[in-house]
């Protein structure tokens, strides 16, 4: 028994979607060591709408896995076939887990060879995937069978022309059943695989303490709109929504000014919204916001404060800098930072008001190159 795999990652890409054909033969494949088994990665920003292939046995089961981006519009159909005597086909599909979500043998359909049958996982049925997720789609032969490790079927035994739903199995682990005879080429027609906008670019440019991002898109499906997002150490920040234009073949452009970004470097991505809900991120793009003359002291905050206090220092150049605290006698009461401050990479000075009696303090930041000073009161 062959299971020949395949993941058609259809993630939003920097390219535009492609509509595309799979060929088990020029594309490349291989038998699985087990079920679902390893899988071959395809480019991503590809959308495969055909996949062709060959049954060498009446036993050989080919397995694909897909990523579904529409599961709503997802449907997979296979005809028979006049001119390799493939007279019975049947399709599975899988959840990622490898159990069962439904399947089909046959569809009366006068549109296709021999008989007028067709192998149809249709769109809208109460077992259609529900969810934007990895997929192993299965082609086989009347009657080949899916089964768990326990020998339990995966799917109802429910005839010719019925969708098959799962049973309460374990994933699968093997094919039996035995087909007749019907072997030879086949070509699955699919569709739901369409990614809902098809961004072509996505940049950033700097403007002093402001980053303004940039992207576009080819065409667009049920859009609601994009979030901007900035990276902030431990998770991401919503900056901003930006609305989209539904569903539209036409080339779109976007743009989103973040004021008052902090000096170093930031990461960006958008979070693409559909009216249902359904989302999916872009990559992510970086913006190095420079430090503004020889450096910058920002104000410490909370000011007044008890017991600490903080504010960020950056420099344009590498150098050693030292941060220092003093009363209203000018006594130095405490060295806040000593040590060498890379260019643009922000530095975050803790004041430590422990030990000391409330008043106002001076701090005074020396580098090599400049020197500055900040008042901060303490309230006890």
């Amino acid at each position: 028994m062959r299971a020949i795999l395949l993941l058609a990652a259809l993630l939003m890409a920097v390219s535009p979607v492609l509509a595309q054909t799979w060929d088990e033969a020029a594309d490349g494949g291989g038998d699985a060591g087990d079920l679902p088994g390893s899988a071959q990665v395809l480019s991503p920003g590809t959308t495969y709408t055909t996949i062709t292939g060959n049954m060498s046995v009446t036993t050989d089961v080919d397995m694909y896995q897909i990523y579904i981006s529409d599961p709503a519009g997802f449907s997979a159909s296979t005809c028979n076939n006049a001119t390799a005597k493939h007279g019975d086909t049947n399709l599975h599909l899988f959840a990622a887990d490898g159990s069962g979500v439904y399947m089909n043998d046959d569809e009366p359909d006068p549109g296709c060879a021999i008989g007028g049958f067709l192998s149809l996982l249709p769109a809208g049925d109460p077992n259609s995937p529900t969810t934007a997720d990895i997929y192993y789609l299965a082609i086989g032969a009347w009657p080949e069978a899916s089964f768990d490790a326990g020998g339990g079927r995966i799917f109802e035994d429910c005839g010719f022309t019925s969708i098959c739903a799962p049973l309460d199995s374990d994933p699968i682990a093997s094919w039996d059943g035995g087909a007749l005879g019907n072997f030879g080429d086949y070509q699955i027609d699919l569709t739901g695989g369409v990614t809902p906008v098809e961004l072509v670019s996505f940049n950033a440019t700097v403007n002093g303490t402001a980053v303004t991002l940039n992207w576009a898109t080819s065409s667009e499906t049920n859009n609601a709109g994009f979030e901007v997002q900035m990276q902030n150490g431990e998770g991401w920040d919503v900056l901003g929504f930006v609305e989209g234009h539904g569903t539209t073949t036409e080339a779109q452009t976007y743009a989103y000014t973040a004021g008052d970004i902090g000096v170093g470097t930031h990461t960006f991505r958008l979070k693409q919204l559909d009216f249902d809900g359904v989302f999916e991120y872009s990559y992510e793009v970086e913006a190095t916001v420079e430090t503004p003359g020889s450096h910058l002291i920002s104000s410490a905050y909370p000011n007044p404060f008890n017991p600490q206090s903080q504010f960020t220092l950056a420099v344009a150049q590498e150098q050693r800098v030292t941060a220092e605290m003093f009363n209203t006698l000018g006594q130095r009461v405490a060295v806040l930072f000593e040590g060498t401050v890379e260019a643009n990479q922000p530095q975050l000075v803790t004041i430590d008001g422990a030990g000391l009696a409330s008043g106002m303090y001076v701090v005074r930041v020396t580098g090599e190159r400049f020197a500055d000073a900040l008042s901060v009161t303490l309230l006890k």
